[in-house]
Order: C-alpha cells, then structure tokens, then sequence
C-alpha cells in the first residue's frame, strides 16, 4: 500500500501543526529560560533587563556536572546463561561505539536543555564514508549515532496523556538540496522540489507562488538547502521523511520521499528526559521553571539596591550662622583640625544607600534559592555548610538524595538510548568495532572482542540483555584518591589476612604513583623512594609462605561450566603459548 495512503497525509499534517502551536508557550518559555542562563551580556543589540547574580547559571551548571560530567559506560549482563560468551563481547562493542560518536556531549546537552524544558535525543543512523563490498561495488552503510533534537525543531502528539500513546512525533532539519539526489530518496518527489528560506513566511497567498518558484537560497549558508522533517508513526512501525511545506511548520504538501521501517524499539527514535513529571501531561515542568520567578525577583531587588547604591550621597550642610566655619573644614585636609565657633551649625547629610531591611530579604531570598535548588552551595563546594566534619558529611549526603530522583531519570533515558544504539549496531550488516578484554589474574593478556556481524545468532530479543549506565558523575581528583582511601581503609585493611592467603598483597609504590597523578603532585614520587621491589621469587622461599598447586582441566562444551569460564580456559591455553609475552587470546563464539 502507498505510504500517502496509510497515514492518512492530510489528517497527520493537520494534527501537526495543531499541536505546534499548542507547544508554542513552552517554546516561548525555553526561550525566555535560557536568556536568563546566558545572562544580560550575552547577546549583542537586544534591550534586556541586567541580570547581576545569575542564580539559574549556577543551578545548571551543578547538576549538569553532577548528572552528566562524564562519558557514559555500560555494563551488559543476560539472564540467558548461554549468552554468557556474548554479553561482554556485546558490552565491549557498545562502549567503543559510545566513545566514536562521542555520545557524552549529547547526553549532556540532553541534560542541560531538560533544565529548561525538556531534553530530546533523536538515535538514528548516520552518514559514514562508502565502503567497497565488492569490485567496483560500493556501499554507503551508515552508523548509530545520536543527536539532540531542539524544541524549536519538535512536534509529538499533545492530546496524548502519556509517551506511549502518542500517534505521532516529528522533527525537522535541513539538507543540502544536492543531497536530493541520493538513492535513498524517491527521485518522483525529489524532483518536484526547489530550495527553501529557513526565514518561514505565514502568508499563504505568497506561499503557493514560492513554492513553485522556490526562495533565495539564505546568504549565511554555503549551499541552497532544502527542509524536511521525519515523521514517525507508532501504528505504523515506520519513520516517513517527507519535505515540509516552506510556508507552515510540518506541514504536509507531498508524499514523503523515504520510508524506514522501525520494527524493533518500543518508544521509537526520539528519547525524552524530563525531571519534575506532570500528571496526564507529556509535557514535563523543569527546575529552572520552578525556580525563575524567584531568580527573577532577587535580581530586581538586586538592582534597585544597585540603584540606591549608586544614588547615595554625602554631603555637608550648614546655618548662614556657620558658613565661615564651613569654609574652614572644606580647606582642611584629611587628618587636620580645624576651628570652628560652633559645632552644631556645621554637620554632614547623608541620602540615598542600601537600604538594610531590602538587605536582609535579600539575603533570605538567596537562602530560600538555595534551599530549593537543592543545597547548591554544598554541590558546588563554596564552601563550608556545619561547624565540624561529621555535620559537613550529613549535609551532603542530603544533598545527594534531593540528587537521586534527578540521577535515576538521566540513568533510565541515557540507558533507553542506549539499548537502541545497540539495536542498531545489532542490526548493522557492515560494522566491525576493535576490541579486547583483559584476562582475570594473566595481567598483559586479553582476549580479542573485536565486535563484526557475525557475532549476531538468531533474534535480539533472544539475548535478554540488561544495559546498566554508570561513570556519569563527576569525581574531582581529590574525591578519587578519597574514595581509594576508604576502600584501603574499610575492605582492603579489614580482609589483609585473606588478602594474603590467596597470594595478594597492597602494592605501596603503585599506590603513591596513583597519589601522585590525581593529585597532580609528581614530587611526591620523589619523597617516598623504595630501596627495592620485592621479587616472587623471594616471596615464595618465605618460611610462612603456603604452598600452591593450580591444575587446569579441559572441560567439555556440554559441560555445567559457565561458558565465559571455558573462554578464558581457552585464553589461558593460548597466551600461554606465547612464550610468556603478553599479547591478544583470539575470542572464538
């Protein structure tokens, strides 16, 4: 069937453009919320009002760091035993995948636009570079990739009450009119096309005519450009890209030029983070919404105090009884004396200055910001909140339950995007992803997880797979080595003696070289020097050493072994082949 028939093309773009202008106040109130972020220096010619203390700057920049600092990392497990060999092959190729397209700057982008409004992450397949698949044969295959979505660029069904019963979602961008001419689109529809403005008109009279004619390619781009927006319908199972009508936000003129099947996500391509959910609303409410009016009011009883400040006046008065007197103390210099025949006819008036009582609330104000943000100035270390260390450690270990709502949403939607970029990469028939994993207890040893197509065996679902985010948050050098403190300290310290029993031991020059890094203190490699480095040898001819013997079995693959286990037996018995040097065990599924 003709996908202009299936989805009723008429009825979804007027359903669309209903519900662009229903998410027009939320447009407006981003817009307005970020000003405030950039503050009232930030852009040039435009007449706004002064902002002097940026409290909504500080309250993003604390949780972005604190949500969203680092690049994420994924641990993959399966309750499908005989997955075992897959999962951290799978785990290994997701997390290089991570780091290529450089997912982290996406996820915290996400982060920073859902303080305003709402954070949206679109998970698609990129253009890469044509690969040869055979001779003379070439192929654009494409890549995951991620990329964040503006408001301004978005539409979903807003007469949905939940995520999951929208009919539509939409959003739009620009492509090189050129572009037009790749096999991916129907050359029928391409060629009914002209380039468009991004400069949108409402006059539909004018919007006919231009439409045949095209517009003035834009003098800030290099090339004409054309607008499209893809369409997603859930019923469907399919994304639609179709052209947008140049005079009407995703408005639908012809049939759509590529149609994508999207059998596997539940939720479709677009992933949304919100942090402060509003029943029966898609639509979520943000903290700096919560927190605006109230940044706003500090800032203007800020500036009337700026104003009274700039106002304030000394001057000095005096009776015509006095004037000579007057005269007297004007000549006298700082330091001096002067006479004066009576005191009470010459004296100084004082007007204008910060008044006491507007001090006071606003430094209440501030507090009462604070608070609602969720105890920043412990987030953002400004310094000391209780008068001893064991108070200081109980408020920020309330500050960071008021930051554990807000980290579960961002673990949940970066993990759904996530799983989606893994989909893909499931599903992708040409990539090939360098990869290794260490060999417990053969340090220098790996084996090869080098992720291609061929690990892919029966249906995705089959594999039942848990992606689990961590390493987002950020810990300065100081919180690390505190962190390895206290594992020294409370684990490591409490079991030395099982510790040693099984061959182990605390390595101190290891341990003052990771001091000396996070701490970016290269002395200190100098001022704890080590005579020697004990030998194993030495070690082993201890009278209270024990003796060992470790016998390795082969075992069969219809065994009750864990197959991840039969790998590294594998791994073992061919690293041990390499004459004793480190090197890659191949990984065989």
């Amino acid at each position: 069937m003709n996908p202009y028939d299936e989805i009723h093309r008429g009825r979804v773009s007027k359903a669309m453009e209903h519900s662009y202008r229903r998410i027009a106040p939320f447009r407006a109130l981003n817009a307005g919320l970020i000003e405030e972020y950039s503050g009232s220096s930030y852009s040039v010619g435009r007449v706004r009002r002064q902002i002097l203390l940026n409290l909504i700057n500080q309250l993003v920049v604390a949780y972005t760091m604190t949500l969203a600092a680092n690049r994420p990392r994924v641990l993959v497990t399966t309750r499908n035993s005989s997955m075992d060999q897959f999962a951290p092959v799978y785990q290994e190729a997701i997390n290089r995948l991570i780091e290529e397209i450089h997912l982290e700057d996406v996820l915290r982008q996400a982060v920073l636009e859902a303080f305003f409004c709402i954070g949206i992450v679109k998970t698609h397949v990129a253009d890469s570079v044509e690969v040869e698949i055979e001779n003379g044969f070439w192929m654009d295959p494409g890549q995951p990739y991620a990329s964040n979505i503006l408001l301004d660029d978005w539409v979903y069904d807003t007469s949905a009450t939940t995520w999951h019963k929208v009919q539509f979602a939409a959003d739009c961008y620009r492509i090189p009119y050129d572009s037009l001419k790749s096999d991916i689109f129907d050359q029928k529809v391409a060629s009914e096309l002209s380039p468009t403005t991004k400069y949108n008109t409402n006059d539909s009279d004018n919007r006919v005519e231009n439409i045949s004619k095209g517009y003035e390619t834009d003098w800030d781009e290099v090339e004409p450009q054309v607008d499209v927006m893809d369409v997603w319908i859930p019923r469907d199972r399919k994304i639609y890209t179709f052209p947008m009508d140049p005079g009407r936000r995703f408005a639908m003129k012809w049939d759509p030029l590529a149609v994508i099947d999207q059998d596997d996500p539940e939720i479709g391509p677009y992933h949304i983070l919100g942090f402060h959910s509003v029943p029966g609303n898609i639509m979520p409410a943000s903290p700096a919404s919560h927190l605006s009016e109230m940044a706003r009011l500090i800032n203007n009883v800020m500036r009337k105090q700026g104003a009274r400040a700039r106002n304030l006046k000394e001057i000095m008065i005096y009776t015509p009884a006095g004037g000579k007197d007057a005269q007297s103390v004007q000549r006298t210099s700082d330091g001096g004396s002067a006479e004066v025949g009576a005191i009470d006819e010459v004296g100084t008036y004082r007007f204008g200055g910060v008044d006491s009582a507007s001090q006071m609330f606003l430094g209440e104000l501030i507090q009462y910001f604070d608070r609602m943000g969720g105890n920043l100035t412990a987030m953002l270390g400004l310094g000391a909140q209780a008068e001893t260390a064991a108070q200081e450690k109980l408020i920020h270990g309330a500050v960071s339950q008021t930051e554990a709502q807000m980290m579960a949403r961002t673990l949940d939607f970066s993990s759904k995007v996530i799983r989606d970029l893994g989909w893909m990469l499931w599903r992708d028939v040409m990539k090939t992803i360098p990869g290794q994993i260490p060999i417990d207890g053969a340090e220098g040893y790996f084996l090869d997880a080098t992720w291609t197509p061929d690990y892919r065996e029966g249906n995705f679902s089959d594999y039942d797979l848990q992606v689990d985010v961590y390493s987002m948050s950020y810990q300065s050098p100081g919180q690390r080595v505190q962190m390895i403190n206290d594992l020294i300290t409370n684990i490591y310290a409490k079991i030395l003696p099982l510790l040693q029993q099984q061959g182990g031991t605390i390595d101190v020059r290891e341990l003052t070289e990771i001091y000396a890094d996070l701490l970016n203190l290269p002395r200190l490699k100098k001022a704890i020097q080590f005579a020697f480095q004990p030998a194993m040898d030495e070690a082993a001819s201890s009278p209270n050493s024990t003796s060992r013997e470790y016998v390795r079995r082969s075992v069969s693959g219809n065994s009750t072994v864990p197959a991840q286990s039969q790998v590294r037996q594998q791994a073992w018995a061919h690293a041990a082949g390499q004459a004793g040097q480190p090197g890659v065990a191949r990984f065989n599924s």
